[in-house]
């Protein structure tokens, strides 16, 4: 054990070390979930980047994998993207045309 360790277990001991402090890091992914979760409109990247105190490249980046991830919406193309919460629009599902087309040919599909 080593002269801080040890230091530190007789300031334990007394009951003179009481402050702990416990310090856990925002991912740049947390960031962003909370600046679109504060935001009633999409956004371009630039804004989200600005918002969440990040360079552009990263939160484009940690964008991009949270849509991949489907826990954002993207409004456009990957550069010119608005983004925003999954609750504003929903994520297509690739079948809207199918479920058209159904409709169309035998009345309503539920």
């Amino acid at each position: 054990m080593g002269v801080h360790a040890k230091r530190r277990a007789a300031w334990e001991a007394a009951g003179q070390l009481t402050l702990q402090l416990e310090v856990r890091a925002r991912t740049h992914r947390e960031r962003i979930l909370e600046v679109l979760a504060e935001s009633n409109d999409f956004l371009v990247g630039q804004e989200v980047a600005r918002r969440a105190g990040l360079p552009y490249k990263p939160a484009l980046d940690a964008l991009t994998y949270l849509y991949n991830d489907g826990k954002i919406a993207r409004v456009g193309r990957k550069f010119t993207a608005r983004w925003g919460r999954m609750t504003l629009v929903q994520r297509d599902t690739g079948y809207t045309n199918l479920e058209a087309f159904f409709r169309g040919v035998g009345g309503r599909v539920e």
